[in-house]
């Protein structure tokens, strides 16, 4: 479809570069824009400056068109002075709610178009969003690109008839045999599985549906849907076909999709965009979408009311009084709800999913899986809400419960096996399913050989594998052995669920900015002389950050702010190591899966923890876990059982030893990522020179540590060039160690073995204890620790 509608020119210079140049500003016509200053305000009250056309852009132009790209149905003609829409994509899903739109005019066509036929039988449907073209160039772009979508098929994103095509995915001849073993074993398991799931429920409200993903993904908008489902029987597929429908249903309702972590958040984002395109920015943008985790919600909801000190449980404590204060505006303000690895749901977060249920009255889509529920460990001592005490809850409330079964990613052995032992978990009782597990173990000895940890290094091949640990230490440990070997294998540790890093690329591209803007020659000066790779994909990413996608630069607060909500961020801006394998604890791997799993053999429960409640029950769901993540194969990894690890707090673990008179005394501690001061980086006078080293290195090169007593902390040094220093966080951790052992209070003469974990950017505006020029720019290079270095301690102990 052409354009039948002339648009006033959208483009004009801005004569001082200023964001609050009022000639510039009465020239705006992008709705997103407007938006933003009508919503946040610029640096002078938008009823200043802002005309009647632009108030009416705003109130009756929002752009979710779902079939422009560069040509128009919408907008204020030549001559005209009122927002206008033509549209005449009768089929587009929202034409209906257009259509009823006070500015809608129906174009009456005297004529048949000349070539019909492709449009009649092949309609493509364009991003719901575009940007107004603002160059000959641009212009040039979109024509292409139309071009290249009116030829393609099956590649292009066609809203699809539900009628007439299915949304479950093709299954191989493999899975079609499967999926036959895996129905018979259900037609025995089914009654077993439901009564597993409700126990606590009334017989007449104990029946769990074993369906089919179309079920859920088109059930009614308001039904109420919790979905029980194990590892690869497509959980996320489910809810980003769920979240489509929806779009296609619902209008311009709110969608809520919260997670448990911001792993989740991303792929929820990345699987989104697959779906139905990069317009997906744009629905978050203006709320269609919220796609976030539990505390960053909380957070995103208090706004003005926030307090910098809360933690992330504090911020969910004061939004759950925020829901019982606000019960009738809540309720109003969503549409759908969704949650995601509902098992995952405990404590303050599960108290804060049942305040909102309780409150709204709109559909809502839970999943997870019982035999999963790993972090009731978490919260048992606080005497908190667990899973189990949650889903009581959620049980006695009008709510449709289904089973989605058949692990569609694993190898078909694995997946019976793993079958088996999932319906343990489902159905027997703790001492059965430990002996599960043990039977388990050996089915993976007779199937494929063992290794210890020294020959790891020569058979892993990169991201295709994945080796578990039941601890933090035993982590840090196989991190440390796989640094210290001959063949140096690259990896990365899978760190807290909270942890994410910002790429390095991002620090070097802003370098030398004024804390105001960067153009594009400097940008591009930066790329050649740090060697960034795809400068023109970097540039469009940091553009798409600051919120003025028409102007001729970066601008820096806005980026530096986007960088810090990394709920949100595109897949580049993150520290991902693609092409590594992933040392990682079970409870970390959730959601993750491999080609080759390699899992510690450690005893499933050790002998501290034996007596401690929940702690065997825990310990076989985390089994289950690991065993669900692999693809191929399962090969058990022998650790060294004469290195003797302790955790001293819920977070630091220690290696200790004995010395020749007998005495315990710690010999190494396992490094974080919070284990670096992100201020010393850019803080002495020779900071340029510090920023340069850094920007050289790469993970896996080894640091030393030595003491700076005066100051309490250790100064980082690599190959005789220091970086930084230690964090506070660090310092007292060690000592801690040190009290849990030998009670020595010395400083060690070093700290030998660590290694490079992570080249970083560090985004900390806020900072006024850096060199001045780093403080303007807002952002510097920073490196992250890891491993389970040594403790050296001169002549003493």
């Amino acid at each position: 479809m052409s354009s039948n509608i002339t648009l006033k020119s959208n483009v004009y210079i801005n004569p001082s570069g200023k964001r609050d140049d009022v000639e510039f500003l009465t020239h705006i016509t992008d709705y997103q824009v407007l938006k933003r200053y009508e919503s946040h305000g610029g640096l002078i009250r938008t009823d200043a400056w802002m005309t009647s056309a632009q108030r009416q852009i705003i109130a009756l132009g929002d752009p979710k068109c779902a079939y422009e790209n560069g040509t128009k149905s919408w907008g204020i003609p030549i001559g005209g002075t009122d927002m206008i829409c033509r549209c005449e994509q009768y089929d587009c899903p929202r034409y209906n709610i257009c259509a009823k739109a006070e500015n809608y005019q129906k174009v009456e066509r005297d004529q048949i178009s000349a070539t019909p036929e492709k449009d009649k039988h092949h309609f493509t449907l364009l991003p719901l969003y575009s940007e107004w073209s603002i160059s000959n160039e641009q212009d040039e772009q979109n024509r292409k690109e139309k071009e290249i979508l009116e030829v393609a098929t099956q590649d292009s994103f066609v809203i699809p008839d539900k009628k007439e095509v299915s949304d479950k995915p093709e299954l191989t001849s493999h899975q079609e045999e499967k999926q036959t073993l895996q129905d018979t074993d259900l037609l025995v398991q089914s009654e077993a599985l439901s009564t597993a799931i409700d126990e606590d429920r009334p017989a007449e409200n104990s029946i769990v549906e074993n369906v089919e993903q179309e079920t859920i993904i088109h059930a009614p908008l308001h039904d109420r849907i919790w979905v029980n489902a194990g590892p690869g029987t497509g959980k996320t597929y489910t809810v980003i076909k769920r979240i489509r429908f929806l779009l296609e249903q619902n209008g311009d309702g709110t969608i809520l999709i919260l997670c448990f972590s911001r792993n989740a958040v991303q792929e929820i984002r990345t699987r989104l965009v697959a779906e139905i395109g990069k317009h997906v920015s744009h629905l978050i943008d203006d709320g269609t979408l919220i796609i976030r985790t539990f505390d960053s919600f909380a957070s995103y909801m208090l706004e003005d009311e926030l307090d910098a000190s809360w933690d992330y449980d504090r911020r969910i404590e004061e939004f759950i009084r925020v829901i019982d204060r606000n019960k009738d505006e809540l309720n109003e303000m969503f549409d759908y709800i969704i949650v995601d690895e509902l098992q995952d749901t405990v404590g303050v977060r599960a108290r804060m999913l049942l305040a909102l249920m309780k409150i709204v009255d709109c559909g809502v889509l839970l999943l997870g899986d019982r035999c999963q529920a790993i972090f009731d460990w978490t919260i048992r001592n606080q005497n908190d809400m667990t899973f189990e005490k949650l889903a009581n809850h959620l049980r006695s409330m009008r709510i449709k419960k289904y089973e989605l079964s058949g692990n569609h990613r694993q190898d078909q052995k694995l997946d019976q096996m793993g079958q088996k032992l999932r319906f343990s978990l489902l159905n027997e009782d703790e001492q059965e399913q430990e002996q599960a597990i043990d039977q388990f173990k050996e089915w993976i000895k007779d199937n494929w050989k063992g290794y210890d940890l020294s020959g790891l290094s020569q058979i892993l091949s990169g991201p295709s594998d994945l080796i578990l640990c039941k601890t933090n230490g035993e982590a840090a440990y196989v991190s440390q052995e796989l640094f210290d070997g001959a063949l140096q294998t690259e990896h990365v540790m899978k760190q807290s669920t909270r942890h994410r890093a910002l790429a390095a690329w991002i620090a070097k591209v802003l370098y030398g900015n004024d804390g105001q803007y960067i153009d594009q020659d400097q940008f591009m000066k930066n790329v050649a002389l740090y060697e960034v790779d795809e400068p023109e994909e970097k540039w469009r990413i940091l553009k798409a950050l600051d919120g003025h996608p028409h102007a001729a630069v970066i601008h820096i607060p806005e980026v530096l702010s986007a960088l810090t909500q990394k709920d949100s961020l595109p897949e580049e801006c993150i520290s991902l190591h693609k092409q590594a394998a992933i040392v990682s604890t079970v409870h970390r791997a959730k959601g993750s899966e491999a080609e080759h799993v390699y899992w510690v053999d450690s005893p499933l429960v050790f002998d501290s923890h034996i007596d401690q409640e929940g702690s065997l029950g825990d310990a076989i769901k985390a089994a289950y876990v690991a065993v669900t993540r692999a693809k191929k194969d399962i090969r058990l990894l022998r650790l060294d059982r004469k290195r003797y690890m302790k955790p001293v707090n819920d977070h630091r673990w220690i290696h200790y030893s004995f010395s020749k008179g007998g005495k315990i005394y710690c010999k190494g501690i396992a490094m974080l990522p919070e284990d670096v001061d992100y201020a010393s980086f850019a803080q002495t006078i020779n900071a340029d020179e510090q920023q340069l080293v850094l920007s050289a290195l790469v993970p896996g090169l080894p640091v030393v540590l030595f003491p700076d007593e005066q100051k309490r902390r250790f100064d980082i040094y690599c190959d005789g060039n220091m970086l930084g220093s230690t964090s506070p966080f660090f310092t007292k951790d060690l000592f801690e160690g040190f009290e849990a052992t030998n009670r020595n209070r010395n400083w060690p003469a070093e700290i030998k073995e660590s290694f490079i974990a992570d080249i970083v950017t560090v985004v900390a505006p806020e900072r006024t204890d850096v060199e001045e020029k780093y403080r303007k720019m807002g952002c510097w290079l920073g490196v992250e620790l890891g491993g389970f270095p040594l403790i050296e301690y001169g002549n003493y102990r």
